[in-house]
């Protein structure tokens, strides 16, 4: 369960530049942008004489009613706006406050069983088989409050609920034979998946549901061939489904700031993608992978300027195709240093739309991770990392921007090597932070997302007696679980 109340607070908000035409006594100003219109435009009454001075745009009832703020939506109602008197302060400037209170309670609850077979047959053959069911079930509510008069009241305008349930029900079969120099596997999996939500809005207004059921056919294959002892090469193919965090699901408001709001999207169709890999190892060294992937449905953020608000969600926005190559290397170049290396060079190109828009963008990434092992006398030893990620649209509408960390740890033996005191430092130069550049519609808008990256940390461990195997069963709701993301 989830517990999050989240308070936002805006005061002494420059003055709403408006200009009125018509037959009004109202202030002639310039209107800069429409949120501020609700807060400045207090006491006129026709809402549809407003013009936005930048573009000449008259603004009436049926621009408001795109808008989830209260105010708005009564002036969309009422085709007018009586919200007490103008006010103000010397010099002009009018000076507002908005409290509002988000409380989110979430539930999730899973409930997962797994049966699997496993038989090796004449001739070698290794045979499995296997059923899984899944059940899941969310509930969340949504509950808005305003600040009037010092108390919090409830906004039945933003509060509802929404309830999701998902029944997940799959069979699979599985074979591998070796023939000499030859590895073949074979798979199939079937799902059934059933789900359904349904919204209630606390003024009971804009109630909604849904439910959908579909079946999938998820084929994999492996074929591998040793060339002599020091070559290897294999060929993968495989069709997958990745569906949607269940907070995506989600469809309530929740609000950054004045200009910007993020939401779910309840009708978050799964996203399929089929891959294609060859791959070369040389002397279990050096591993060299050919790579294609083509993802269908794909689920991604999206961007939409609506009027002078950015609404933050996520949709289904087309295709994206990923071409690629790696080449990873474990090497020991002496006794006492080795070094880990990987390097990947890719290209992801996207082809679809948001809200109407054309998407058709690509670029190509360089990325690479250097690990360095070092192993001295006297029980101590030492490692130095680093990684660094070009430019990249991991993203459709994003552009990320280049980023790379170095960390570095020592290491100390005691006690005949039953214990060990270890120190670390990570991402030590404070650059291991995402920067973005988001065109899309009319804007451009630059995001940095910092965190605390850099971390000291000493740890002691000591060895109580000989090692313990335990055979740990694997988790029958792993893929559910991990469609738990809170942020």
């Amino acid at each position: 369960q989830r517990l999050h109340e989240h308070v936002t607070r805006r005061v002494q908000e420059p003055a709403a530049q408006i200009r009125l035409v018509g037959e009004t006594d109202c202030m002639h100003q310039e209107i800069q942008t429409i949120p501020l219109l609700a807060q400045a435009l207090e006491g006129c009454v026709d809402a549809g004489i407003v013009r936005d001075i930048a573009g000449e745009q008259q603004l009436g009832p049926d621009t408001f009613r795109q808008w989830p703020h209260p105010a708005l939506q009564r002036v969309a109602q009422e085709g007018e706006c009586q919200l007490g008197p103008l006010r103000g302060t010397g010099g002009g400037n009018i000076q507002s406050s908005n409290d509002i209170r988000n409380i989110l309670p979430l539930k999730i609850n899973i409930y997962s069983g797994r049966l699997d077979y496993a038989q090796t047959l004449k001739n070698e053959v290794k045979f499995e088989m296997g059923l899984k069911s899944s059940l899941v079930k969310t509930s969340n509510t949504s509950d808005y409050f305003n600040l009037v008069d010092g108390e919090w009241e409830s906004d039945s305008l933003f509060s509802s609920t929404f309830n999701y349930s998902e029944n997940i029900n799959a069979a699979y079969v599985n074979m591998n034979k070796k023939f000499g120099k030859w590895l073949l596997q074979a798979g199939l999996r079937f799902e059934n998946t059933n789900y359904q939500g349904i919204q209630t809005a606390s003024n009971k207004k804009n109630d909604s549901s849904f439910n959908k059921i579909y079946n999938n056919l998820f084929p994999t294959a492996f074929i591998s061939y040793e060339l002599n002892k020091d070559n290897q090469i294999a060929l993968t193919f495989g069709r997958r489904i990745d569906r949607p965090v269940y907070t995506q699901l989600n469809p309530f408001i929740s609000f950054v700031d004045k200009y910007t709001y993020s939401t779910g999207n309840p009708f978050l169709q799964p996203q399929y993608g089929t891959n294609i890999e060859l791959s070369h190892l040389y002397k279990n060294i050096f591993t060299t992978i050919f790579n294609y992937t083509v993802i269908h449905n794909m689920i991604n953020e999206t961007l939409i300027h609506q009027d002078s608000v950015i609404i933050r969600s996520v949709g289904n926005i087309g295709t994206r195709n990923n071409f690629g190559i790696s080449e990873s290397a474990t090497i020991p170049f002496a006794n006492w240093y080795t070094g880990v290396f990987f390097v990947n060079v890719f290209q992801n190109k996207y082809n679809g739309s948001v809200n109407g828009y054309p998407l058709d963008v690509s670029q190509v990434t360089v990325a690479f991770n250097i690990n360095n092992q070092f192993s001295f006398k006297g029980g101590w030893s030492a490692e130095l990392s680093g990684n660094y990620t070009s430019q990249s649209r991991d993203e459709g509408q994003a552009i990320v921007l280049p980023f790379g960390q170095i960390s570095a740890g020592i290491s100390k033996s005691l006690l005949k090597n039953k214990a060990s005191l270890k120190l670390n430092v990570r991402d030590i130069f404070y650059s291991s932070y995402a920067r973005e550049i988001q065109n899309f519609q009319d804007i451009q808008s630059t995001l940095t997302f910092k965190r605390d990256s850099r971390v000291l940390s000493i740890a002691f461990v000591y060895k109580f007696g000989s090692p313990i195997k335990i055979k740990t069963p694997t988790p029958s709701a792993t893929d559910e679980q991990e469609r738990i993301k809170l942020n």
